[in-house]
């Protein structure tokens, strides 16, 4: 058991009480209505259900060695090449192609896209480059055309080329999926092998015999669209690279670095003169007559005011305050003789 609530939290999960895991469908029919927002569920089946056209075959390999299992199947391709995929409800893009693949794939130049795209419920919150597929197919079903196609970065966990990519959500809207988990016996399965097909959704949920109901719920970062509404946001998204890749390229250009070295050198030169021009303003107000005659009054001004100070100072001795030489007036002389 694990707690969500801080992954939920921090938005690597979607808001949700818990996850189920593959093997909590073992022995039965699990479909999801991805038009229709509807998962359905049977009972225990104890016998095999036809393939209804074309069927992959579900395998359990470990993502990576050592790693714990995921469910892949056969059945996908890139381009008209088949790959083995990892089925990723979570995953919220269309189809991610692992490193290893790249080559026997044929998508080297698609592998060198530097657009990136972020999931936040795929390995805590990755980036992903953004390049693009002709076609994204299921059997001979293709899912979209003119479709992005995503590259590991090095923050996203990889399998060890135990399988070529992960398909997700992106791909699967307007589709049925069908996962039939029949005799899937952990970890290896055994005869009959548990299949996935998926169709085009129908304008109604398709109701199984003794089955059990629950709603899908779209993801923050998924919206379901049309064929035509598909098309264009990608026709839009292309359009939008194409403009960003021009504007670097241009940014990166010889003359595009040489016209911002000679802008750089323009302001500088100009800095510089209004610096001296500065400087010989203020030298040319310390020169000019006006200025000399306001300096001569301040220096009149100050001699004046010294000597008037010194003119009413009082001299001053060790022994104090020193008073001015009076001459004490003569004193009247009386005669002492007794009459």
């Amino acid at each position: 058991m694990i707690d969500l609530a801080s992954m939920v939290n921090k938005n690597q999960m979607p808001q949700a009480d818990g996850t189920l895991a593959y093997s909590a469908f073992k022995d039965r029919l699990l479909q999801m209505d991805y038009k229709n927002h509807v998962v359905s569920v049977s009972e225990p089946l104890t016998s095999n259900v036809a393939c209804p056209k074309f069927c992959g075959d579900v395998t359990m390999p470990t993502f990576g060695k050592g790693r714990p299992h995921v469910l892949a199947t056969t059945g996908f391709s890139v381009n008209g090449k088949p790959i083995i995929a990892q089925i990723d409800t979570l995953y919220s893009g269309t189809m991610l192609i692992y490193r290893d693949s790249v080559a026997k794939l044929g998508l080297q130049q698609e592998n060198t896209a530097t657009a990136t795209r972020f999931f936040n419920f795929t390995d805590g919150g990755v980036p992903m480059r953004e390049s693009k597929a002709h076609t994204e197919a299921f059997g001979h079903d293709v899912l979209a055309r003119n479709v992005a196609l995503f590259f590991a970065t090095p923050q996203v966990h990889v399998p060890d080329g135990m399988f070529d990519g992960t398909v997700g959500a992106g791909l699967f809207v307007g589709h049925v999926i069908h996962l039939d988990l029949h005799a899937n016996h952990y970890p290896a399965p055994v005869k009959p092998a548990p299949v996935l097909s998926i169709a085009p959704a129908p304008s109604e949920p398709v109701q199984p015999e003794a089955n059990r109901h629950g709603t899908i719920v779209r993801h923050r970062d998924q919206v379901d669209l049309t064929p035509e509404q598909r098309a264009r946001m990608e026709a839009d998204m292309a359009a939008a690279r194409e403009q960003i890749r021009e504007a670097t390229k241009k940014f990166q250009s010889p003359e595009f670095k040489k016209q911002m070295a000679d802008m750089q050198r323009q302001v500088a030169e100009a800095t510089k003169q209004m610096q001296s021009a500065e400087v010989q303003r203020q030298m040319k107000m310390l020169q000019s007559p006006e200025f000399k005659k306001q300096m001569a009054d301040m220096q009149r001004q100050i001699k004046e005011a010294t000597k008037q100070f010194d003119n009413h100072s009082m001299r001053l001795d060790g022994k104090g305050i020193q008073q001015p030489d009076v001459q004490p007036a003569p004193m009247e002389k009386k005669d002492s003789t007794p009459r």
